[in-house]
Order: structure tokens, then sequence, then C-alpha cells
């Protein structure tokens, strides 16, 4: 009888044994599959964020390179010669300066080869003169410059109407001198100075200042 019980006793120990070792098994391999999930998802994250820190980059760099090929390709068509017309009388300077000495005086309709220069100035030329001019009295529109003629001739036509309109209709009883015509000249500086060249019935000329 206790042999019989024995024999039960060391069948049950062997049963246990085997649970315990496929339990361990089984626990290991979970273990095992768990960290390699682990790592795998890891693996994922990292790629993720080193895409997403690459891609701005990337794009940065590439915005930042058009955006120069922009900016040399406009500063290049800036710096082409190309043809202007003048809008109003105005010196050419020998530099970029309103105090430089004048070399020639462009004036209204004139049309000019230009190329603008930093700030407020353009770098011309009108037949074999160069110098600067204020980019205000210039305009790359043909149609612009006419239409400033037009009103200058218009302006100078009522001015010189105005003119004769003062003068006596007939010569003095005396047979005194008299003004015949009057014909304004402007300062080509913008200043809107000029003179009057006054023609007299004896011949003689004289100017006055506006």
């Amino acid at each position: 009888m206790r042999r019989k019980w024995l024999m039960v006793f060391c069948a049950l120990a062997a049963a246990g044994c085997m649970v315990t070792a496929c339990g361990g098994a089984e626990e290991k391999a979970t273990e095992k599959a768990s960290e390699t999930q682990t790592e795998s998802v890891a693996e994922t994250e990292t790629q993720q964020v080193t895409e997403k820190e690459t891609e701005p980059e990337t794009q940065t760099e590439s915005e930042t390179e058009t955006a120069a090929q922009t900016e040399k390709a406009t500063e290049e068509a800036a710096a082409e010669p190309k043809i202007m017309y003048v809008v109003s009388d105005v010196y050419i300077r020998q530099t970029a300066d309103a105090s430089s000495e004048a070399v020639a005086v462009a004036h209204l309709g004139d049309e000019v080869t230009a190329v603008p220069e930093d700030g407020k100035w353009c770098k011309v030329k009108l037949g074999d003169k160069e110098g600067y001019v204020v980019k205000d009295y210039l305009t790359d529109s043909k149609e612009e410059a006419d239409q400033a003629v037009k009103s200058e001739e218009a302006a100078k036509a009522a001015a010189e109407a105005a003119a004769q309109a003062a003068q006596p209709q007939a010569a003095p009883s005396g047979g005194g001198v008299y003004e015949v015509s009057r014909q304004a000249f402007d300062d080509c500086d913008g200043s809107g100075h000029g003179y009057y060249e006054i023609t007299y019935s004896d011949g003689s000329v004289r100017t006055e200042e506006y």
C-alpha cells in the first residue's frame, strides 16, 4: 500500500514539473514576443520622429533656395538697361546727388537708356551724355510720356495766351517800346521756378524770373 502511494506521489510530482517547465517556456516565449514587439514599436516611433525632423528642414532649405533664386533673378532684371522716357525737364547729374554738377538737360519726352540704382536715382544715357536722374522724372510707359508732353504744350499755350492778353492791344500813342511776346522756361530741377524771355517791339529781349 505504501509503495502504491509512493508511486502516485512520484507521478504527481513529475506532472507538476512538466507543467512548471511548460509554463516557464510559455512565459519566456511571451516575454520574448513582448520585447520584440516593444523594440519594433520603438523603431517605428524613432523612424517617424526622424522623418518629421528631416522633412521640415528639407522643405525649408528648398524654400530658401527658391527665394534666393527669385531674388537673384529680380536683381539681374533690375540691373538690365531699359528704355525709359522723361516726364519733366530735368538735369542729368554727374553723380547720384542733387548738388552734383549737371552734365546735360533731359527734356520732356526724351527717350533715355536707364539702369535703376539703389535709392531714388537711375543711371541714364542720353546721346553721348551719361549721368544720373531722379527716378520720379522717368517712366517706362511711352503713353504716359506722350500725355505729359501734351499737357506741357497745353500749359505753355495757355501761358502765352495769358501773356498776350495782358499786352497792350496797340502801340502806345507816344511810339514807345512795348512787350511783343513772353515765353516761359523752366529751371529743369523740379522746383517749379524758371524765367520768362520777354521780347519787345524794338527787338530787345529781357528775362524775368518766376
